[in-house]
């Protein structure tokens, strides 16, 4: 969505030696905020230089500030304590949804299109081995913000949402209150359900949303987090596979389910027979319903 300003030339007259002459500045089509200042005495300046242009990873790596792992502020526009406030924020986001995130404010696109160069910066950051993930992109080059999706987030953050959200920050990255726009533009992310995992294609998107909420009640009753991953897992050695798993959801419980094996396995504190409950129920009802009677428990 481009933020414009409408700029409306005003030629001023002026009576020279009895003859009459109109003369006005064009204003450039591409330049679409500008800042109007009156000056009469102010003296003639030498043109701009072009800013020297750096690779995106060369720019990834000088921008990115050193308590923060999320925010490529290019424009020193951002607050110390914002940064924090909302690389935290995306800390939350990127853990509970195993998301790639980042918030990239610049100047310049260096020619690129917004939606290339959001595109280039993501894999920069984050390269093809971590596709999901989704990149903010509020661009004072050319003033056309971008949410870049990739993975997961293609599925769960439609494009309808993220016009929405692009328009109603529009107001707050005119004016350059970028930590409001943020506040708009980030909760985006919290369309993808919370600390369900299902790498199978196994539940619905409502089952997904309902157990992502099933969960968060869990930690706001016992602050206990709990977390669902359905996955395939190998006949041999699967061992490997569940520990780097746990490693990455880092729950203080957590339900495997490999549905096409039929098989479930809780790693965490847990009832010792609540695993044979899960496929009793399972069996004779169905897998959510095995699923529900699991959060149930962990609850109570």
């Amino acid at each position: 969505m481009q933020r414009k300003f409408c700029i409306t030339a005003v030629c001023m007259m002026l009576m020279l030696s009895g003859c009459h002459r109109a003369e006005s500045d064009a204003v450039p089509v591409s330049k679409q905020i500008a800042v109007v200042k009156e000056s009469v005495t102010e003296p003639e300046t030498e043109p701009a230089t072009e800013a020297p242009t750096l690779s995106i990873a060369e720019r990834a790596e000088n921008f990115a500030v050193s308590e923060s792992s999320h925010i490529y502020d290019e424009c020193g526009a951002f607050s110390e304590q914002e940064l924090e406030t909302y690389d935290n924020y995306l800390e939350w986001l990127s853990d509970s949804r195993l998301l790639c995130t980042a918030v990239v404010l610049t100047e310049h696109l260096d020619g690129q299109t917004p939606e290339l160069f959001a595109q280039s910066y993501y894999l920069t950051l984050f390269g093809e081995e971590n596709p999901d993930g989704f990149l903010v992109l509020i661009n004072n080059d050319t003033y056309q913000d971008i949410i870049y999706t990739a993975g997961t987030c293609q599925k769960w953050i439609a494009q309808s949402e993220i016009r929405s959200a692009l328009a109603q920050a529009t107001p707050a990255l005119i004016e350059k209150r970028y930590a409001d726009a943020l506040e708009r533009l980030l909760i985006v992310g919290e369309n993808v359900p919370a600390f369900v995992f299902d790498r199978t294609d196994t539940l619905t998107a409502p089952e997904q949303m309902e157990f992502s909420q099933k969960a968060q009640q869990v930690y706001e009753t016992s602050e206990k987090q709990c977390a669902l991953l359905l996955i395939s897992l190998p006949e041999k050695e699967p061992e490997t596979i569940i520990k780097a798993w746990k490693e990455k959801i880092n729950a203080d419980v957590l339900l495997i389910i490999d549905a096409k094996r039929k098989m479930c396995r809780i790693e965490g504190t847990a009832p010792d027979s609540l695993t044979d409950e899960i496929l009793n129920i399972w069996e004779e009802k169905s897998l959510p319903w095995g699923i529900r009677h699991f959060f149930e428990k962990i609850q109570n």
